[in-house]
């Protein structure tokens, strides 16, 4: 859930940045 380029928990849910 925390907005992370290197992280596998990005989603399209989240902002941009």
């Amino acid at each position: 859930p925390t907005y992370s380029v290197a992280s596998p928990d990005y989603t399209p849910s989240s902002p941009p940045y």
